[in-house]
């Protein structure tokens, strides 16, 4: 499937997955990235495929995924792993302190962003760039 700029995001997708499986396979994961940057509570934007992978990646870590944001109006008033699935902008957004939020979608990471800083004050990072960050500790 090729979209927008002639980007093929079948294989963005793959490249992706493909790191994160070597880490996994190598026993390193979002967690490790969490714990050593003292991100305890985490929100995952992105309620599909790779926003459920990082959640059961982090699961009983003691990294506390409090909930989802998701643009994809079929996902609001949904739970996801019973963790309350939110639009960015909703009213309900979460109260509590939050120290990071991943995005867990390919593409318009800056545009997400810009988004999620007119709501959030917490660092907001890519799980294609942590992935990057770990492969980079391992590589030095």
């Amino acid at each position: 499937m090729i979209l927008e700029n002639g980007v093929n995001w079948n294989e963005v997708r793959n490249d992706l997955l493909d790191d994160w499986i070597w880490l996994k396979l190598h026993d390193i994961s979002v967690t490790d990235y969490c714990k050593s940057n003292k991100l305890n509570r985490v929100v995952i934007y992105g309620a599909g495929e790779l926003g459920m992978l990082v959640y059961k990646d982090m699961f009983s870590t003691g990294i506390q995924a409090v909930a989802y944001l998701d643009q994809k109006g079929a996902y609001h008033d949904y739970k996801c792993f019973d963790i309350p699935v939110f639009a960015p902008d909703d009213d309900r957004k979460i109260t509590d302190s939050i120290d990071l939020i991943i995005l867990a979608t390919l593409a318009s990471h800056d545009e997400i962003k810009g988004v999620l800083r007119e709501y959030y004050l917490c660092e907001i990072i890519s799980i294609r760039d942590i992935i990057d960050d770990l492969l980079k500790e391992i590589q030095q």
